[in-house]
């Protein structure tokens, strides 16, 4: 329940990569972090992290654009473990100071005031459920499948024909060989599936990704025109 999950987050540790950030966050002045919280809602969610990143660092201060992947690395972790134990925004930034105030490395950086300005600061950082915590759950969403695509190729190759003369060539085909390389569901191995592929067999996967462009098109004007939000991939 709610009380065990506050309970288990009370004892946590913060991951050493992750202390810059909350350095970032306790040491920004005023303008700085309300520059960066201005930016976590005007920014559209996205499942590719670097344009996510390069859309929200874009009017930022330079002082604060050097520490956004950073803080995007501490608090996606944050909101994750936020949706997974169903916690309040407050006792979760609570347990997260005391935490960063029990690190040597960390401790300075809260000492007095500093402390209750840092635990309000990540509250306000871990409020943006319409956005980062969207794009976090998109993403964990969108992994959920047996495999996953990562690349392709397509290789193109003449095959001789030969009839009675093994010394000449009579004939040729022009054949193609489809790489699908993927990612494992069950293991997360990359793999690679190979497909041969005829001409015909070219224009009719073509029709069949520009059909499936089409279908994409009209489900993101349906998703637009009643106001669910959709999430860039």
């Amino acid at each position: 329940n709610n009380h065990e999950s506050i309970f288990r987050i009370m004892a946590l540790k913060i991951p050493k990569e992750d202390f810059s950030a909350f350095v970032a966050i306790a040491e920004f002045d005023d303008d700085s972090f309300a520059a960066l919280l201005k930016s976590f809602a005007a920014t559209r969610p996205s499942l590719r992290r670097g344009k996510f990143t390069s859309e929200l660092s874009a009017s930022l201060p330079a002082n604060v654009q050097k520490e956004v992947p950073t803080l995007l690395n501490a608090l996606f972790a944050l909101y994750d473990l936020k949706g997974s134990e169903s916690l309040p925004t407050d006792a979760l930034s609570e347990a997260i100071t005391q935490a960063a105030k029990s690190e040597k490395a960390l401790a300075p950086h809260l000492t007095g005031d500093k402390a209750e300005v840092f635990k309000k600061r990540l509250a306000s950082a871990l409020s943006f459920d319409e956005t980062l915590g969207v794009m976090v759950k998109a993403v964990d969403v969108s992994t959920e499948f047996e495999n996953t695509f990562c690349n392709s190729r397509i290789f193109s190759d003449i095959r001789p024909v030969f009839t009675k003369n093994p010394d000449s060539v009579s004939a040729a085909i022009v054949i193609h060989n489809l790489q699908l390389g993927f990612h494992d569901g069950a293991s997360g191995d990359h793999k690679e599936l190979y497909v041969a592929l005829d001409d015909d067999d070219l224009s009719a996967l073509k029709e069949t990704i520009d059909r499936a462009q089409k279908k994409a098109v009209a489900v993101r004007q349906l998703l637009k025109a009643s106001k669910v939000t959709c999430v860039d991939v």
